[in-house]
Formats: C-alpha cells, structure tokens, sequence
C-alpha cells in the first residue's frame, strides 16, 4: 500500500490530508508521514485498544504533532473529506476457517459479513475522499470494484509477490 501511496502522491513536500481507517496500530499512516513530512492524519478504528498502540507509536517516531485519533466504527463518526484514504478493512467471510496464526488478530478486524464485503460497502458508500487505496483478499477483485464504481473508478491494481491482486487504488468520480 505505501508504494502505490509513493507512486500516486510523488510530491513529498505536498500538504497531504490522510485517513488510515481501521488504523490498528498505525503503521500505514505512521510510515506516510514519515516520508511526507507535510501531510497531516485522522487516524480511526473501532478499538480504543488499537487507537492507544497507534498513539503510542505515533510519538515513537516523532509524528504525534500531524496525527489525530477518533473512535468510530467506519464513517460514523468523520464527515471530513481528505486527499486520500488508506484501509485495510476486514475481508474474510464471516464462516471461513482460518490457520491458529491467523486467529491472533481481533475477530472484529478479520471477518466482513456472510461475502466478506460488509466493510467495503460501507467504505465506499460513506467516503468522500478523492483517493481510497484498500487491500483485498484473493479473489475479490470484481466484487470490491462493483461495490465501488457507484462513486469511484480504480485507476490501479499492485499484485502481492504471489501475483495475486492486492491492493486497489480508486479515484473519486467526476
């Protein structure tokens, strides 16, 4: 995600306004920030645990001073537009089995309803942003690039080392 961020936003210096949504512990908006010393974060996730890792790791590296922090369960609580959305939602479908390995995230940030969409249709429903950048599971290109093109249009797909697609960029329709 953060090298489809650095292809798409090439100006470094640029005043950038991100939402990481479902931020967990920070790490994709941290690292933006680092490498956009400009750009300015909200980041959100439904777990006041999560939201304290994420700030404790935001003063680690020295960005606390361009972040903030909301409690919310996807959009309900953020009305403000940005230049860019990062998300890593929940994509697994509520009765897929799953590897022990895998079960040690939080059930609330792996499972998306009976498909695996519920988080996208929310996202792309409620978000109006000019730029959502998401990761997806193998397999559900079509149904995420369905949900979205009501207001959206995806400008580019970055495939994981196993060539499966995996990240999605789309761009706010005109």
């Amino acid at each position: 995600m953060i090298d489809a961020f650095l292809q798409t936003f090439q100006d470094h210096a640029a005043n950038l306004s991100i939402l990481d949504l479902g931020c967990g512990s920070g790490c994709i908006a941290i690292t933006v920030l680092t490498l956009y010393p400009n750009a300015t974060a909200l980041l959100a996730d439904i777990s006041p645990a999560a939201l304290n890792i994420a700030k404790k790791n935001a003063k680690k590296h020295n960005i606390i001073q361009r972040c903030k922090f909301c409690i919310t369960n996807w959009f309900s609580n953020i009305n403000q537009k940005f230049d860019a959305v990062l998300t890593n939602p929940p994509y697994i479908k509520t009765n897929e089995k799953l590897s022990k390995e895998t079960m040690y995230d939080p059930k609330i940030a792996l499972f998306a309803g009976k498909d695996g969409m519920d988080a996208y249709r929310n996202i792309f429903k409620h978000c109006h942003s000019n730029y959502i950048f998401t990761e997806i599971g193998k397999d559900q290109l079509n149904m995420v690039t369905n949900i979205a093109t009501k207001n959206f249009t995806l400008i580019n797909i970055k495939n994981d080392l196993s060539s499966i697609p995996r990240i999605l960029i789309f761009k706010k329709s005109q």
